[in-house]
């Protein structure tokens, strides 16, 4: 029986991560338009005015004056490509890495906090439009021997979980991640500032599909994903906090599988 809840569970995770991971391509595949747009309207306008100077350079017709105008206006070209290539590449980085560690169940070395910034940046874009403010507290060297997958898992619903549930009425919004190794362990504080959760909803928030917004955008079962994850498939412990206008903090405590 409870390897039987085990699959099941792992089944509505991998059917959860492919949703995700759905709406974040459609987010970020929206976002590269903006760069790549920029980057075509300005090799469009540096093949016409070369074409133009071009012409006027063999005929003679061109002057002091605009091969110095040719020469800025080339400047300015390669700075707007320059930036706007650059942020295309990143936001590929990010898609290709958490691409990667949606699908991947090895054990390997992470580094958390490039995870968590790929993780956040894919959720900066696809909810741009609420202005969420991403705070991260992790050290550049933290490691941890774990499962990439699961900790994406993890984090996206977490991250979820507090824009489709805590900021509905709240304007300055926040999601702070701190990581830390105590001994053995990786710690992993995530905390919002959104509306909190009743004490009465306490025993509730991790039961398979209970959720407040059916219909609109909650599933039910991110909680209980994390849950099951952090405890029975990394063998951790999780500790939540929460009270009506107060936000809500979870702590999350999982072993370094390689100590």
């Amino acid at each position: 029986q409870y390897n039987r809840t085990i699959l099941i569970n792992r089944k509505l995770a991998e059917q959860e991560s492919l949703r995700m991971q759905g709406e974040s391509i459609a987010g970020i595949a929206h976002e590269l338009n903006n760069p790549i747009g920029v980057c075509v309207t300005a090799a469009s306008a540096l093949s016409d005015i070369s074409l133009e100077n071009k012409q006027k350079f063999k005929t003679g017709k061109l002057t002091e004056t605009e091969l110095r105008d040719h020469f800025d206006f080339l400047d300015d070209i390669g700075q707007i490509l320059k930036v706007n290539i650059s942020e295309a590449a990143r936001l590929v980085a990010a898609f290709k890495k958490t691409s990667i560690s949606r699908v991947s169940d090895q054990l390997g070395i992470i580094n958390i906090k490039e995870l968590f910034e790929a993780i956040i940046l894919s959720h900066r874009y696809r909810w741009r439009r609420l202005h969420i403010q991403f705070e991260t507290i992790v050290g550049e060297s933290l490691t941890v021997h774990s499962y990439p997958g699961l900790l994406m898992q993890i984090m996206n619903n977490l991250i979820t979980n507090s824009i489709v549930h805590a900021f509905e009425n709240t304007e300055d919004k926040q999601i702070r991640i701190e990581a830390e190794k105590q001994g053995m362990e990786i710690i992993i504080r995530y905390s919002d500032n959104g509306c909190g959760i009743s004490e009465e909803q306490h025993g509730k928030i991790f039961d398979s599909f209970f959720t407040s917004k059916r219909g609109s955008g909650g599933s039910g079962i991110g909680l209980y994903l994390v849950k099951d994850i952090v405890e029975n498939q990394l063998m951790g412990n999780l500790l939540f906090e929460s009270a009506p206008g107060k936000g809500v903090q979870f702590t999350i405590r999982i072993p370094d599988i390689a100590t």
